[in-house]
């Protein structure tokens, strides 16, 4: 595909006050045409914290200044199985839920400059 951009890296995280590393995989490709830009990311291979990432976005131009974003996350991991699991799991949505809005109006800030 034109305009498709791919490549791992080894990326370094701080989980906890711990150190952590993880594989990622990343995948971006923009159609300059429709000017439209879709990216995918994963992470495996994480030596703490959680067992992999999966994430995609998209972003499509709706008119001046204005953009319509898609966001979705997977996260799995072994830290919210057994008793309690489900309110770790709940709290856990509530707190990434209120980051990834945070990360969607920073860009949707970006976009109406």
């Amino acid at each position: 595909l034109d305009g498709l951009q791919e490549g791992y890296q080894w990326i370094n995280y701080n989980i906890n006050n711990k150190p952590s590393i993880a594989l990622q995989h990343k995948v971006i490709w923009a159609d300059k045409k429709r000017n439209v830009k879709f990216i995918f990311n994963r992470t495996f291979y994480v030596s703490q914290g959680h067992n992999s990432v999966q994430q995609a976005g998209i972003a499509v131009p709706t008119g001046d200044k204005s953009a319509l974003l898609m966001f979705v996350s997977r996260t799995s991991t072994d830290a919210v199985s057994g008793f309690g699991g489900a309110a770790k799991r709940a709290m856990g949505s509530r707190l990434m839920g209120g980051k990834i809005a945070e990360n969607m109006a920073a860009i949707r800030d970006t976009l109406t400059k």
